[in-house]
């Protein structure tokens, strides 16, 4: 089994949009948050999450976009997991490829406030 991401983010319209295909550019700029409920069995090791934020150098330097992440679900195994800010429109999360270590992780992603530009 592969990772299945379940993205859940708000539209133009406030209403919550869910579904396993990312937002397009045109609706990520109206999101500040993004979630997303990932599966994931034993020997699934990395995926992609796209946020389409199209960050740029200085939000990617700053470590943006900020990532809550946490289990919903484990197995009989903590995995070990990392992130890294793959470019301006995706992040990836990898972890540990160990018996016991497929669940249900739910992460959250928050874009940077134009406040802080």
């Amino acid at each position: 089994m592969a990772y299945t991401i379940t993205y859940a983010f708000y539209s133009a319209s406030g209403v919550v949009t869910t579904g396993t295909t990312p937002p397009t550019l045109a609706q990520a700029l109206l999101a500040n948050r993004l979630a997303a409920v990932i599966n994931c069995a034993d020997a699934d090791t990395a995926t992609l999450i796209t946020h389409n934020w199209n960050l740029s150098t200085n939000e990617l330097s700053a470590l943006e976009p900020d990532i809550i992440f946490y289990a919903t679900t484990l197995g009989t195994a903590l995995p070990l997991v990392s992130f890294a800010l793959t470019n301006s429109v995706a992040i990836t999360l990898t972890k540990t490829s160990l018996v016991g270590t497929g669940g249900t992780y739910n992460i959250v992603l928050y874009r940077p406030h134009t406040i802080q530009k």
